[in-house]
């Protein structure tokens, strides 16, 4: 074999190996979005980010999700909401989420937004 064709096996293997790390990594990334959204969210907004009767919004179709940045829900979800706040459509408290990091806020937003 060659020089260029080495040097040509060479670069298809490596970035072979880079796209085998990223899906392993975004795999790893997803389930641990799932993981903090399960430990902290679904019970009042389901495992599916669907909404749980009478307990929690279906994220899935909220339009606070949809209009809302990243950095915005997370901001919320520091802040919580009261019942009576005038945006409360379902009029439940949204407990504060103020001890979780930006980091795990930032994980459940990704999943509420892409449950899968």
């Amino acid at each position: 074999m060659n020089r260029t064709a080495a040097g040509d096996l060479r670069t298809v293997f490596g970035a072979a190996y880079l796209v085998v790390s990223c899906a392993m990594s975004c795999q790893a990334l997803a389930a641990d979005a799932k993981q903090t959204f399960l430990d902290n969210c679904a019970a009042c907004h389901g495992e599916d980010a669907r909404g749980v009767k009478d307990q929690g919004a279906d994220l899935t179709t909220s339009p606070l999700v949809k209009r809302s940045s990243d950095a915005t829900l997370i901001e919320f979800l520091k802040m919580g909401r009261q019942p009576d706040a005038p945006d409360s459509t379902m009029k439940l408290l949204m407990p504060a989420f103020d001890y979780l990091s930006d980091e795990d806020l930032a994980k459940a937003v990704a999943y509420a937004r892409n449950p899968k």
